[in-house]
């Protein structure tokens, strides 16, 4: 994870977070997650640990760790995970 603010892209399951540092400039800073697996991060070998609902609890517990209430955003899966979070917790995201 990169940057620190009030922004939260994710990513499908192709790239890793990497692919959103050549986003163009905002006025938010960007808190770049990669998902469990990818890239640095060690997501075992439990098939259920990689289910969109499982992954979206990792994006709030991250906002919630950070205490930020951030935008999210995402590509393919990603932002379908991005959803999910923000549907299963409304108060830990910004719409």
């Amino acid at each position: 994870m990169t940057g620190g603010g009030d922004g939260g892209p994710g990513h499908g399951t192709g790239p890793n977070s990497r692919a959103w540092e050549a986003s163009p400039e905002t006025r938010h800073t960007l808190h770049l997650m990669d998902l469990r697996g990818r890239n640095e991060t060690d997501g075992g070998h439990d098939a259920t640990a990689y289910q969109r609902e499982e992954l979206g609890e990792d994006v709030v517990a991250l906002a919630g760790a950070l205490g930020t209430r951030p935008h999210l955003a995402g590509h393919s899966m990603g932002g379908r995970i991005a959803r999910g979070a923000a549907l299963a917790a409304p108060r830990r995201s910004r719409p």
